[in-house]
């Protein structure tokens, strides 16, 4: 999206989606500090298309955090509309989790500006409550099939996702 709100052209947007991935991957591999150059040229674009999608390193680790995000939450939909119960629907998705695109660890302290950007930022936080809610139906649903215990809380799911993902 634009920041008028409509709709990236289909070439734009696969610009984008490049500079996501290839900015989680370098992220993931090296860190924050790498030059953002380093990011265009593994995307695959020039400096000034990774600059005028995201004017700073703040807005580019927030749009990589939000774009991995909105990866799971079309993974969790996918997987309730699919899947012939709540349960097989939770089983497919917390399965799914480890094969999601690279993950890149929070900023650690001494990058304070990066960690609040992805606090801060509404596309995180939208993609975010999508996602704890559609888990939440989740579990609750399974539990309704006497599937998943009562016990079982959507935090502990999350905890689970967050251990998967580490390994």
């Amino acid at each position: 999206m634009t920041e008028d709100g409509t709709p990236l052209r289909a070439d734009a947007e696969r610009r984008r989606v490049a500079i996501l991935t290839a900015a989680a991957e370098v992220f993931a591999e090296d860190g924050f500090d790498v030059p953002m150059e380093r990011i265009a040229k593994a995307a695959g674009v020039g400096v000034g298309t990774l600059y005028r999608r995201f004017p700073d390193r703040a807005a580019l680790v927030a749009g990589v955090v939000a774009h991995d995000l909105e990866q799971k939450v079309a993974s969790a939909r996918r997987a309730f509309e699919e899947q012939p119960t709540a349960w097989d629907a939770l089983g497919h998705f917390v399965r799914a989790a480890p094969t999601f695109g690279v993950s890149i660890a929070p900023p650690q302290q001494g990058m304070p500006e990066l960690a609040a950007a992805i606090r801060e930022d509404p596309q995180v936080r939208t993609a975010r409550a999508t996602l704890i809610t559609l888990l939440e139906s989740l579990v609750e649903a399974a539990q309704a099939e006497g599937m998943l215990r009562s016990d079982v809380a959507t935090g502990d799911v999350v905890q689970l996702l967050a251990l998967l993902k580490r390994r």
